[in-house]
C-alpha cells in the first residue's frame, strides 16, 4: 500500500484542510480541494482479523484542529484481479460506530472496504473490537441538524461527516490494490442521509445505495426524526433545503444508484425517499421497497440485494434485475425488465392509506400478469400508494418505485 505523506503547516490547515467555499461553490465544501486532499493514516494495533485493521485518518479541520477519525480498513485476501479490486466505503447509521464485521461482508465478496466512526469515537488495543471510548479528536458528537449549525457550518457533523467521507475515498484511491474507477458508496440510516449528499458533492462514485434514509426530511411530519425541526423558523428551514437536506444534491448525480428501505420504516418515509430519488434523471435509479423490513445496522447491511448490485456495476454482471416503467396510467401499471435478467415472480402491494398514515398501514398483496419479462399491474380502485415487488432469476428481491396514485 502506498501512503501519501503530507506536511502540515498553519497556512496548509486553515487553509486547504479547512475546505473553505468559494462564491463558485453552491455548497459548503470547496469541492476542488476537497476532492484533491491528500491524507496520511496509520495502524493503531488493533487488528479485527489478518486482513482488517483499525486505522486513523486525518480528516477535516475542527474547531481550529485537525481531526484523526477512526475507521476499519479491509483488504480481501483473493487475488488482485486485473485493474484492481473494487471498493466500497461503509457509512454506520445514528448510535452506530465503526463496524469491522460489516468490512468483513465485503473484503468476503472481493472488495477493499473503509468503515469510518462519524460519532467520535474509537476503539483501541485496551477497549478492544468491541468497545468504544470518545475520540477527542474525532470531530462533533452526535446525529442531524440544529440551529447553531446554520451560524457555524463548518463545524456541523453534516459538513465534517461528508468532508471526511470525502477522505476516506482519497484514501481508497492512494491504495495501489484499489481500482479507482470501481469504488462505490452504501450508506445505512443517517449514514443513509449522509451518502446522498455526498453523492452531490463526490462525483468520482461507480455506484451508491442509501439504505432508509433519503431527503425532503422537513416534510415528513409523521417521522420519529421530525422533532430536529423544532424551534427552527422559516429562515431556517429555508437554510436547511439549500444546505442540509439530501434533496439540495441530487439533481445533478450521474452515479447509479440503489435505494433500499421498508415502506414501514419509522424514521424515513417511502414518499420523501421516492421524491428524493426522482431528483436523479441523469442515470440508472434502482429500488428496492419492502412491506417489512426492520430498521437497524443488520438489517440494513446484509440483504444480498446490496452486494449483487454492486457486482453488476464494478464487475460488469448481470446479477440483478433492473425494471423499469413501461407504461402508466390512473388504472394499470407495466414494468419490464430492460437488462436481460428474468423476472421470476412479482406481486403488487397496496394501501388505502393517506399520507399521513402511511406508517400505520395495512398493505394488500395481489397476483400480477407476468408475461415475456414485462409485469402488467391492475391497479385497485382504492389504491393510494402502491409498489410491485419483484423476484428475479438470480433469487434477488427488489422493486418498482414508490407510486402515489394519479388524480384525474
Amino acid at each position: 500500500m502506498k501512503k501519501v505523506l503530507i506536511v502540515i503547516t498553519l497556512l496548509i490547515s486553515f487553509g486547504l484542510f479547512s475546505c473553505n467555499k468559494t462564491k463558485e461553490d453552491e455548497t459548503m465544501w470547496n469541492k476542488k480541494e476537497l476532492l484533491n486532499k491528500t491524507t496520511n493514516y496509520w495502524n493503531v494495533g488493533l487488528n479485527y482479523s489478518d486482513n482488517i485493521r483499525a486505522i486513523m485518518y486525518e480528516g477535516q479541520i475542527y474547531n481550529e484542529k485537525l481531526t484523526n477519525i477512526f475507521a476499519y480498513l479491509g483488504i480481501p485476501k483473493t487475488p488482485i484481479p486485473d485493474g484492481g479490486y473494487p471498493a466500497v466505503i461503509l457509512i454506520h447509521g445514528g448510535l452506530g460506530k465503526a463496524f469491522p464485521e460489516w468490512v468483513k461482508m465485503w473484503t468476503d465478496k472481493g472488495y477493499v472496504a473503509i468503515a469510518p466512526d462519524f460519532d467520535a469515537q474509537m476503539s483501541t488495543p485496551e477497549t478492544g473490537i468491541n468497545n468504544v471510548v470518545r475520540n477527542n479528536l474525532g470531530g462533533p458528537k452526535g446525529y442531524g441538524v440544529t440551529a447553531i449549525n446554520f451560524e457555524d457550518e463548518e463545524n456541523s457533523w453534516l459538513y465534517q461527516s461528508v468532508s471526511n467521507i470525502v477522505i476516506a475515498h482519497n484514501l481508497l484511491r492512494s491504495i495501489d490494490e484499489v481500482n479507482n474507477k470501481k469504488i462505490g458508496i452504501t450508506g445505512i440510516s443517517w449514514g443513509s442521509y449522509l451518502t446522498a449528499i455526498t453523492l452531490g458533492v463526490d462525483d468520482r462514485f461507480a455506484f451508491a445505495m442509501p439504505v432508509y434514509g433519503a431527503g425532503f426530511l422537513d416534510e415528513d411530519y409523521t417521522s420519529s426524526l421530525y422533532s430536529m425541526f423544532a424551534g427552527m423558523d422559516d429562515n431556517m428551514l429555508s437554510e436547511y433545503q439549500k444546505k442540509f437536506d439530501p434533496s439540495a444534491y441530487l439533481k445533478d448525480v450521474n452515479i447509479p444508484t440503489f435505494w433500499v428501505q421498508g415502506v414501514n420504516d419509522a424514521a424515513f418515509s417511502p414518499i420523501q425517499k421516492q421524491k428524493a430519488a426522482d431528483l436523479i434523471t441523469k442515470t440508472d435509479v434502482f429500488y428496492a421497497y419492502y412491506a417489512n423490513m426492520s430498521h437497524g445496522q443488520e438489517h440494513g447491511s446484509s440483504r444480498p440485494e446490496l452486494f449483487a448490485f454492486a457486482d453488476s456495476i464494478v464487475k460488469e454482471e448481470n446479477a440483478i434485475i433492473h425494471v423499469v416503467e413501461e407504461s402508466y396510467d390512473d388504472s394499470s401499471l407495466s414494468l419490464k425488465s430492460i437488462n436481460g435478467v428474468n423476472i421470476q415472480e412479482a406481486y403488487l402491494f397496496w394501501t388505502d392509506s393517506t399520507e399521513y398514515e402511511i406508517r400505520l398501514a395495512q398493505w394488500y398483496r395481489e397476483n400480477v400478469t407476468i408475461t415475456n419479462n414485462i409485469i402488467n399491474v391492475n391497479i385497485p380502485a382504492e389504491a393510494q400508494f402502491f409498489f410491485v415487488e419483484i423476484k428475479d432469476q438470480h433469487g434477488n428481491v427488489v422493486s418498482s418505485k414508490f407510486y402515489r396514485r394519479i388524480t384525474i
